[in-house]
């Protein structure tokens, strides 16, 4: 409803790095991104820089945009 915001869930898988063999029963999850780039939308300012500054702490690449459009255009050029 009106003024009660919006969620949105993701579940993203994890793709093994190149060149790296795998088998059906390594089912691993890196602890730490490998240049992994995260683009964060969202049009409360605080929000969006404190989920930025925690995944630039576990060593992503964050790109922060405020609004859909901005986010769209981002996506579009990164």
């Amino acid at each position: 409803g009106l003024g009660r915001g919006s969620t949105f869930t993701v579940h993203l898988p994890i793709l093994p790095q190149a060149g790296t063999p795998t088998s059906d029963s390594d089912q691993s999850v890196q602890d730490e991104p490998d240049h992994s780039r995260v683009l964060v939308i969202d049009d409360n300012a605080d929000a969006a820089m404190t989920l930025t500054m925690l995944l630039k702490l576990k060593g992503y690449d964050v790109h922060t945009r405020n609004s859909g459009r901005s986010g769209i255009e981002a996506a579009e050029s990164l």
